[in-house]
């Protein structure tokens, strides 16, 4: 069992696993990290934001994911984290509430729900956005 992937400082806050082998992990300072091991190893990804990550969900398959965090954070994987985090602007909120627990529904991922601080309740349906340019 590993305690601490990689020698991470920053506190973890959100974790998903498709099957027994392929996971993820969010946290502080905009942590992504992967295993395709079962959490034997981690590898870290390349991040959307600098900001705390809250929950991370992808989609049965591992080609599609969503993370939500603070100040409205909301970022995406078209590749199932195989490549970066790519920063979701439609959702993104402007007044700095925190996004803290998501679930991504339907076949293609494409509708959202997102909850944060205040009550706030978010939805998001549409298209899946194409990888960002590099």
């Amino acid at each position: 069992d590993t305690q601490n992937p990689l020698g991470i400082t920053a506190n973890l806050h959100g974790v998903d696993f498709v099957n027994e082998t392929h996971g993820w992990v969010v946290g502080d300072s905009g942590t992504l990290l992967a295993t395709a091991d079962g959490g034997a190893t981690w590898t870290s990804q390349t991040s959307c934001t600098n900001l705390a990550l809250r929950e991370v969900d992808l989609h049965p398959s591992g080609q599609w994911g969503w993370t939500v965090g603070d100040n409205g954070m909301v970022c995406y994987t078209p590749v199932g984290g195989t490549e970066a985090w790519y920063q979701q602007s439609e959702m993104a909120l402007q007044d700095g509430r925190n996004l803290v627990g998501l679930t991504a529904l339907s076949p293609d991922h494409t509708l959202l729900w997102a909850v944060g601080e205040g009550g706030l309740l978010l939805a998001y349906s549409g298209a899946p956005p194409p990888p960002a340019p590099p």
